[in-house]
């Protein structure tokens, strides 16, 4: 399986270190710029549709990478993050289209807050300038294959330009 999801993903401009709990606004503040971006998935396991949670795990959730778009550094003024919409394309046809309206936990903050507080309950400690994915917008796009082309259009703010699978991302604003 290879597939694809259009995301927002914000960069650390502070550490959070392990073994705290974090406010919201803590959060918040802790966050630099915010760009969207397309999480390129994969797995090394057949039987597509059949994972396991453990499964899943050992593949690291199967995430392979994204392809981040330009960053925004003035995110809190200029954008409703409640608002956004997305669609992404697969070779020019629309296979998913989502808001951020629909990410868990309420929104790009509030699931970039879960997640620092994951992290930090686990152990882990985030860096400043390290990039967090908030979670897939626009839903997962399965059957990618090497020469497919995918966009994610986020309206008038933001796209990212085609990612061919068998070269380099070019990301505009």
């Amino acid at each position: 399986m290879r597939g694809v999801e259009g995301e927002t993903a914000f960069q650390l401009s502070q550490d959070f270190p392990a073994g705290a709990s974090y406010s919201i606004d803590e959060v918040a503040a802790g966050c630099g710029d915010l760009a969207v971006s397309i999480e390129i998935l994969a797995t090394r396991y057949d039987g597509q549709g059949r994972w396991t949670l453990s499964m899943i795990t050992a593949d690291l959730g199967h995430g392979v990478g994204d392809a981040l778009g330009v960053p925004c550094s003035s995110w809190r003024t200029d954008l409703d993050l409640a608002k956004l919409t997305a669609t992404t394309t697969l070779n020019g046809e629309e296979v998913g289209a989502g808001g951020t309206d629909k990410l868990f936990h309420g929104g790009p903050i509030n699931a970039l807050h879960w997640h620092v507080n994951n992290f930090s309950k686990n152990g882990i400690t985030l860096r400043a300038g390290e990039w967090i994915s908030t979670g897939s917008v626009t839903g997962l796009s399965r059957d990618i294959v090497v020469g497919d082309v995918v966009k994610t259009d986020w309206g008038s703010f933001w796209e990212v330009l085609p990612l061919s699978l068998s070269s380099k991302s070019i990301c505009s604003k």
